[in-house]
Parts: structure tokens; sequence; C-alpha cells
């Protein structure tokens, strides 16, 4: 069966994990008042004033909430506590407890990381954190605030984050300055790399990248729950050095600076720890989100959405809540994704790949399995990071290698949600010059729209085109069809994407099964006015599934109820079916046309988190289970867009990212598509009218 050795696959790559996060400063939902007086972990200190350090640091799950950035998906019930930390009159920090060091300048409290500091500091590491303004204790911007530092203990700053008038001697004639109230991301020589408005009511999400070796700063940022985006160039750092075992330290509060005293002489009014003016008001800031992890090598790509929510959900049910692991900044990243790191069953563990070894199945029985035959089917199946990694070289494919698409016209069948949305959003991203888009449903259209307007621009969006279309009222089809055949004078691509997906028997207007009717007949149609065009078909691996019995030898036996698996299982079969057919008898006249299927792998889509529940209500609930295992949408995309846009050949069945599978007996039996075909011919002449005679 499919899905016990799905499970067993799954529990193999699960095994493969590994956790490099270097500091989880995220403070846990049990850590409390006392806990930050002792100074336990994850935190090892708090810069403070004179109290203790309860008085100036608090936690809550509610006042704020902390960042979503790093909810479960679909939770409104966080993994950590906000961070609350607040100055006064008070927070004068006095080193060693000698009063001759008091700190009368700053007023501070910050909070310093527990463990492995040299580890923080060497290799390639990212910091993250989020920041959001107290309103309750609102900052003076005629000061200035360091509140983020990595520090060397030479005193410097390796990276630091700002806010409000920066410090001058003597003080700026006009407070506070015009960017007192951004928040400013800064290299060791205090050049700015980035520079946002501090916004009420709203986190404030930030990573930053730092190669000790090659001494370079990145900088990510976003707001609330909005994955994290490239906004610097990966610079020249050149204070960024390996630090001496036991030294450095992280500090995330308040450090407020003074301003200077006009009374003071120059000299006095650049001592800025010990002098200056003060006010004793209280002011405060939320943090959350605050962890160090490692730097995943050798790995880049666009970066598309939900990426980083993914992978950061898998990693928190993997490794008790740990957050995830970065993705290379290099010029080439817009964003962080496939943010959690499989270790790749290193040769260390797989010895080579034609290592076999006997794993238990179930119970006693065992099955001979090739590791990369094991390896393929986690690559072609599973969502969780580094699984394309684990396909051969020669099958390798990610959306950063589609090429550019000026000048061409796409038409997307189910281009509003799941897959097709994602897989129409490339196309965008990579230049598509007219994008049609089928779908039956105006919301999920008006969402799509949407969603391509707030991600690339309304420039974008004048290339789509929204046409409404319900692929299995095949007349419908063929007007929409010839509709847009009038509009273009060439057609390139043609993704047969939407589909039904496993659910209940039901028979569309033409008393034909709804499954069959939609994810095989529609696309015939389609494919029929658009025969110029590259075409790739939505399979599934799920088509093993098929009955055996299958023939398609009349209507009558299309219209037997298999049950939902059965039913979804011998469309996805008539789908590769069709591709294989099409590339025999096109290719003799057409050698230019490619026609091939994909299958997109366990994607998370509505189909398979709420559609799923029409035909198992209870046992639909072990479907969602598998969320943390499932594809997201963009990963769901790879293969779609190797076969729209990258591969040279023609009637093949390809699997994420780019492999080509065989497929089951009744899917190469060739004499078994000519006759689909000829069945479909005849269903579509006699209750649509439509003649498909010409191949």
């Amino acid at each position: 069966m499919v899905y016990p050795r799905l499970t067993l696959i799954a529990t193999c790559a699960v095994g493969a994990l590994a956790t490099p996060v270097l500091y989880d400063g995220r403070a846990p939902l049990n850590y409390t008042a006392a806990n930050i007086d002792a100074f336990q972990p994850p935190y090892g200190y708090v810069v403070k004033g004179s109290e203790t350090a309860s008085k100036y640091v608090s936690f809550s799950t509610n006042s704020p909430p902390p960042t979503p950035l790093w909810y479960p998906k679909g939770s409104n019930s966080p993994v950590e506590q906000t961070v609350s930390v607040r100055i006064d009159n008070s927070s004068v920090f006095v080193p060693g407890n000698n009063p001759a060091n008091s700190q009368w300048g700053f007023r501070r409290t910050e909070v310093i990381a527990q463990n492995n500091r040299t580890m923080l500091q060497s290799g390639k590491t990212v910091w993250h954190f989020s920041i959001m303004r107290d309103e309750a204790r609102p900052l003076n911007f005629n000061h200035e605030y360091q509140i983020v530092f990595a520090e060397p203990d030479d005193g410097s700053h390796v990276f630091g984050l700002k806010v409000g008038s920066s410090f001058t001697v003597p003080t700026a004639p006009t407070l506070p300055t015009r960017t007192a109230r951004n928040l400013e991301v800064l290299d060791h020589a205090l050049n700015v790399l980035y520079s946002t408005s501090f916004d009420l009511n709203i986190w404030h999400n930030f990573a930053i990248q730092v190669d000790w070796d090659a001494r370079t700063l990145g900088v990510f940022a976003s707001k609330a729950g909005s994955k994290l985006k490239k906004v610097s160039k990966l610079v020249s750092n050149n204070s960024t050095k390996p630090i001496p075992e036991g030294r450095g330290d992280f500090h995330f509060g308040l450090l407020k600076l003074p301003l200077a005293n006009p009374l003071d002489t120059p000299e006095q009014q650049g001592d800025v720890v010990h002098r200056g003016i003060q006010e004793g008001t209280l002011e405060g800031l939320h943090y959350s989100g605050v962890f160090v992890e490692t730097q995943v090598d050798d790995v880049s790509g666009l970066g598309y959405p939900d990426q980083l929510d993914r992978g950061a959900r898998f990693h928190r049910l993997m490794s008790k809540q740990a957050p995830p692991i970065s993705k290379a900044f290099n010029d080439a990243t817009d964003d962080l994704e496939d943010v959690v790191s499989l270790n790749r069953l290193p040769d260390a563990h797989i010895k080579s790949t034609s290592f076999e070894k006997l794993l238990p199945l179930r119970g006693d029985t065992p099955f001979l399995i090739n590791m990369q035959t094991l390896k393929n089917t986690i690559a072609e199946n599973f969502g969780i990071p580094g699984a394309h990694q684990l396909a051969k070289p020669e099958h390798q494919f990610a959306l950063d290698d589609v090429p550019d698409l000026t000048g061409k016209v796409a038409v997307v069948t189910g281009g509003s949600e799941g897959v097709g949305l994602a897989s129409a959003t490339v196309l965008l991203r990579r230049g598509i010059t007219r994008l049609f888009i089928l779908s039956p449903n105006p919301e999920h259209a008006k969402e799509a729209i949407e969603f391509f307007d707030k991600e690339l621009g309304a420039s974008v969006v004048d290339r789509v085109t929204w046409v409404p279309c319900d692929l299995s009222d095949w007349s419908q089809t063929q007007s929409v069809a010839n509709m847009i055949a009038s509009q273009i004078d060439r057609l390139d691509i043609l993704l047969n994407i939407a589909g039904r997906g496993v659910m209940t028997v039901q028979r569309n207007k033409d008393d034909i099964d709804l499954h069959m009717a939609l994810n095989h007949f529609g696309h015939v149609r389609t494919a029929d006015s658009g025969a110029t065009v590259r075409i790739a078909n939505a399979g599934s691996n799920l088509h093993q599934s098929a009955p055996k019995e299958t023939t398609f030898a009349d209507i009558a036996e299309l219209n037997m109820d298999y049950g939902p698996n059965g039913q979804y299982a011998r469309s996805k079969l008539a789908a590769i079916l069709y591709a294989r057919y099409l590339a025999r008898h096109l290719s003799p006249t057409h050698p230019r046309i490619l026609t091939n299927a994909f299958h997109p792998g366990v994607v998370d889509t509505r189909q398979s988190n709420q559609h799923i529940h029409e035909p198992y209500p209870v046992l639909g609930w072990g479907n969602n289970a598998l969320y943390p295992l499932k594809k997201d949408i963009w990963d769901g995309a790879v293969s779609v867009m190797y076969v729209a846009t990258k591969t040279e050949s023609t009637g093949q069945y390809i699997c994420p990212p780019a492999i080509p599978e065989a497929g089951s007996d009744l899917v190469r039996n060739d004499a078994l598509g000519e006759q689909l075909m000829a069945l479909t011919k005849q269903i579509l002449k006699s209750k649509a009218q439509i003649d498909l005679d010409f191949y």
C-alpha cells in the first residue's frame, strides 16, 4: 500500500533531521519573574539598574501576543511569551557593583544570551529578533536608543539596531531628527544598511546574516506575519571576525543615550557613558522571536511566500519548538525560504546510492528498497526542507531555474488557488507577457488577483486575465477556448492543473463521473483548442491506486463507483495516459509540441485540508495531521515549472523536483491510452458536439 510506505519513509526522513540552533532566546511559556531574577536559561544576565531583573523585564503571552511569524500554521496559540523590557530613572548600570563605575549617562535594561557565545560568533550565523513599540511606555525620540546588538569584547558592535535621534556633540539643533522614528540596522562602521518606520501596534521582524569568515553582513526584514525579505545588499563588514572563547555578547533591550549637556566642556560631552542629560520617565519595548541559528551552505532561490512559515512549523514539531534554519544570503535571494535544514542523508548514513538494505514495512514483513528509490520517494512526495536535494544531480530543478518568459503567453486552469496559484505567480515573476487563468469561483479569483497585486504589483496584474470556466461543463469550456484563441496569436504554455480531489462519486450535467469530467475531459477540450502549446497535465502518484480492472470500455465503466480514492486515482491515470497519447500522436508532425504529465507531491491545499472531509468526515483529520510533512504550494509548483518551461522531452511523467518516473503498468499501457481517447472522443461528440477526430 502507498500510505504505509510513505509513513515509513517519513519516519526515516525525520530521523535525519538536525537542530543547529545556537541560541533560542524565545521566552518559554512557563518562564516567570523568578526565573529572570535568577538569570536562568535562556537568559544569562540582565544589564540593569539597582532593582531586581523582574522590575525591568516581564513576560506575557497576550500583552501583546508574540510575533505571528513563528505561530504554528492555523493556530492562534503562541509557542513563546513576549518579553517586555523597561527603563526608568533607576536603570543605571553599575559594573562590578562599584559605585565609582556607575553609568550615569545611560539608562539601560538589556537581556544577554545564555549559552555558547563562542559559537554565536564563528562560522555563519543568522540573528533573529522581532520588536514592537510599548505605547504604555513611549520612547523619547529626542534620544538615541541602541536596542539590539552583537558586541565583541572590545565594546564595538558587529551589527546594531537603533531608533531615535543619533547622539551628537553638540546636540542637534532640531529634535527629534527626521529619521528618529525609524528602526535602523547599522554595520560596525555605523553605516545604515536598512531603515524603516517604527510603526505602532505591529511587530517588526529582522534577521541579520553574519559571515564571520567572509566578514559580511546582510539584512532581512518584515512586518507582522509577513515572510522575511532581503532588504539590503550583502556588504563587507571588516570588523566581523572570530571571537576568542567566552567573549562577546548578544544584547536585546534598551540602552538609552543621553543628550549632550551644553554646560559641559566638549570633552565632558563626549563622555557619553557617565555624563549628559537624561529624563526619568518610564519607557519600554516588546521583544519576541529572538534566536540565533547556523547558516545552511550552498542554497539559494527566488524566495516564494509561505516557505519560512512552513519550515518553521515542521521544525517546531520535530525539535520541541526550536526555530528554523535560514538559507544562505546572496544577491539572488529575495527572501528566506526552505529554512529548515535536512542533513540530506549524507554518505555516512547512506553508504552509497546503490546500497540496499531491508527495512521493516509492517509487522515482520520486510521489503527490499534501493536507497536512491527511498530518496526519490521523499523528494517526490514530502515537504520536509531539503527533500528535493535528495534527487540525483541530473534531476535537480528549482524555481529559480525557470527561464525568462518575456513575450510568451500562458493559460493556467485552476490558477486561482493551490499549486495553480503558485505556478501562475512564478510565470508572472519570470515575465510572462499574458496569462489567462481559468477557474469557476469568482471569490478565489478575486483573492488571487489581490495576491498578485500585493506580491508583484499592479503592473503585473495588468497582464492577468481571469476567465470564469467550469471545466466539467464541456460546452462552456469550448466557448472559453474559442474566446481565448480569438484574443491571441500564440500560446506557449498550457498548464492543466484544475481538478477534483479525493471526493465521493458525483455526475456532471452530461451524466459522467465528475472526477473524469473535470480531471480528464475538461482538459482535452482546452488542449484541443491550444494545439501549439507546451502542455503539462496534472497527474499524481496516486494513479498507482487506480482499479486494476480499468479498461475505459464504456460510459458505464466510467460511472462505476470505486470509492473516493479509486475515482480520483483513475482520473489521474487518465490525465497521464492523455499526455502520453498526445506525445505519440503529435510528435511525428509537430515535434516541437512537448506534452508531459507531472506529480506535484503531497501538497498542503484546500483539497487536502478541507475537501477531504467530504468523503472522510473523521479519517480526513488523519490527512490534516500530516500537515507538517506536506509540500507547500511553492514546492508543489517545482515539477510543474520544469515540465512547462525546461524539459526538452515529451510523453514523460515528471515527479519533484524533475525526476522522470515510469509510472504504473496501466500508465505504460499504450493500448489503454488509445482506448481512453477513443471513448473520450465518443463521449464529447455525443454529449457536447465536440469533434476531436483530427488527432
